[in-house]
C-alpha cells in the first residue's frame, strides 16, 4: 500500500480505544481526523460490543458538520457498514478501500471489493464539510 495508513495497520483492536496503541473502529476514525486533519470529531460514548447500542448511537450522532454523500470518493471520507451480526460498522476511506478496526483483527484495510466479497454492504457515507483536501 505505501501509504500514511500503513501507520495504523496492524494495531489491536479494544472497545473504547482512540489510539495510538490501539483502536476501535470509531476510534480510528477519530484518530485519523485528529492526526492527519488536525479536526475533532465528536466522540461515540458507546460500548462497541453491543451492536443494537452501537446502532442507536449512530442513528442519533450530531451529523451536522457532515455531507451524506452516495459512494466513498475521497480520501477521509466515512464509510458506514452493516454485517448481518454487526448492523453498524465504520472506518475511513483511504485509495479504494476502508481503513478499520475489527475485533480479533485489529486495523485492517480491505479494498470496496473485498468488503463486499465478506457481506459487508456499505449503508452511509459522511464528508465532513468543508472538507480539508
Amino acid at each position: 500500500m505505501n501509504h500514511w495508513a500503513e501507520e495504523y495497520i496492524g494495531k489491536p483492536w479494544a472497545n473504547g480505544a482512540t489510539g495510538p496503541d490501539a483502536y476501535d473502529c470509531f476510534g480510528v476514525v477519530k484518530a485519523v481526523y485528529r492526526d492527519r486533519l488536525r479536526e475533532t470529531i465528536q466522540t461515540v460514548n458507546v460500548d462497541a460490543l453491543q451492536p443494537l447500542a452501537v446502532a442507536r448511537a449512530m442513528r442519533d450522532y450530531d451529523y451536522s458538520g457532515w455531507a451524506q454523500i452516495p459512494a466513498p470518493e475521497n480520501e477521509f471520507d466515512v464509510v458506514e457498514m452493516s454485517l448481518h451480526k454487526k448492523p453498524h460498522h465504520v472506518g475511513v476511506f483511504v485509495d479504494g478501500g476502508v481503513l478499520t478496526s475489527v475485533e480479533g483483527s485489529g486495523v485492517i484495510f480491505q479494498t470496496l471489493g473485498s468488503l463486499k466479497r465478506h457481506g459487508w454492504n456499505i449503508t452511509n457515507v459522511y464528508r465532513k464539510t468543508p472538507c480539508k483536501l
